[in-house]
C-alpha cells in the first residue's frame, strides 16, 4: 500500500542518516582536544560501523508492525538532524588544544543560550 510514500520515506531516512554521519565527523574533529581527537574519531567510527551492522536487522521489525522500520529509521534521522542544532558554532574559532578548552566551549554555548 502506497509504494511511492514508502520509497520516499526510505530515501528521506537515508538522506538524513547520511547527512548526520557526515556532520558528526566534522563536529567530532572540531570539538575534541588534540590529544583526544584520534581516539574520539575512532570511537565514533566504531559506533557507526556497529550501527551499520545492526541496520539490516531493522527490516525484521515489519513482523511486529509493518511501518515500524520506516518510523524507526526516519525518526532517528529527524532526531539526529534536530540534535545537531544543539552543537556549538565553531566557524572561525580555533580548535581546542586541551581538554579544558573543549569544556570551555561547551560552557560558553550553554551560558549564551
Amino acid at each position: 500500500s502506497l509504494p511511492l510514500l514508502k520509497m520516499g520515506l526510505s530515501l528521506l531516512g537515508k538522506l538524513g542518516s547520511s547527512s548526520a554521519f557526515s556532520i558528526i565527523y566534522v563536529y567530532t574533529a572540531e570539538q575534541f582536544p588534540t590529544k583526544l581527537r584520534n581516539s574520539a574519531m575512532g570511537l565514533c567510527s566504531t559506533l557507526a560501523r556497529v550501527g551499520a551492522m545492526v541496520a539490516p536487522l531493522i527490516t525484521e521489525l515489519e513482523d511486529i508492525y509493518l511501518p515500524l522500520p520506516l518510523l524507526l529509521m526516519g525518526g532517528s534521522a529527524v532526531l539526529a538532524g534536530m540534535l545537531v542544532i544543539l552543537l556549538p558554532e565553531t566557524k572561525g574559532k580555533p580548535l581546542p588544544q586541551t581538554l579544558q578548552e573543549a569544556i570551555d566551549i561547551r560552557h560558553a554555548t550553554c551560558n549564551s543560550s
